[in-house]
């Protein structure tokens, strides 16, 4: 890959959202939620983000650079909340109903997530946690002190990748999703209600909880 300081990049980017850098970067982060690594050119990129090749070259270098920008700035996002969300005193309904929130709030997310957990990029190109293992080590110790009592017998880690992939499938928003379910989980409060639901019920159940009714009050509601 292109010597090319992608972190000092990214930064650029967020801090000034109206320059040319900023709009490539939301283009490409589109481009490649839909339609993966492999189905994306630069010149796509550039006509979404209303700039010739040239342009996009100067600011990114390459679609690979671009791809793994992309994946760094979900990575960071993900730090951020849960380093937002991590106090243990919290209850699992407010952090499950605050993940939902923050993953309708970034429609990308799930796709790219999705897409590394596939193991649809190429092996050269870091794809999404490939540089970031530390952020499933640290949600399950987040994981191990906040219901470490109720699940002896689970690993953690096993209960964090089990969410992760459930949710990741469920925001991914497919058109089968979409018929099964009668409306999109970015589009219609009722779709996401629903998944809340189901994600509180299955939590739950990973962390101990024999059944559904079984489930605290608050969590089945």
């Amino acid at each position: 890959m292109v010597s090319f300081d992608i972190d000092a990049a990214l930064s650029r980017a967020l801090a000034e959202p109206d320059t040319r850098r900023a709009e490539i970067l939301r283009a490409a982060e589109t481009q490649f939620a839909e339609r993966g690594f492999e189905g994306v050119r630069v010149r796509d990129v550039a006509a979404a983000a209303g700039v010739n090749i040239a342009t996009l070259h100067l600011h990114w270098k390459s679609k690979a650079v671009l791809y793994e920008s992309v994946c760094r700035l979900h990575a960071r996002l993900l730090f951020q909340f849960a380093g937002e969300n991590g106090d243990t005193s919290r209850g699992l309904e407010d952090f499950v109903e605050d993940a939902i929130e923050f993953l309708t709030a970034h429609p990308h997310i799930a796709s790219l997530a999705l897409q590394s957990v596939a193991d649809q990029t190429p092996p050269e190109v870091p794809s999404l946690f490939s540089h970031d293992v530390s952020a499933f080590r640290a949600i399950e110790e987040m994981a191990r002190e906040k219901f470490g009592g109720t699940a002896t017998e689970l690993e953690p880690m096993l209960v964090v990748l089990s969410v992760f992939y459930f949710t990741s499938v469920l925001f991914c928003d497919s058109p089968l999703q979409r018929a099964l379910l009668g409306g999109s989980v970015y589009d219609d409060q009722e779709v996401q209600q629903r998944i809340g639901r189901f994600v509180k019920v299955m939590v739950a159940q990973l962390m101990g909880a024999p059944n559904a009714d079984s489930a605290p009050e608050r969590i089945k509601r």
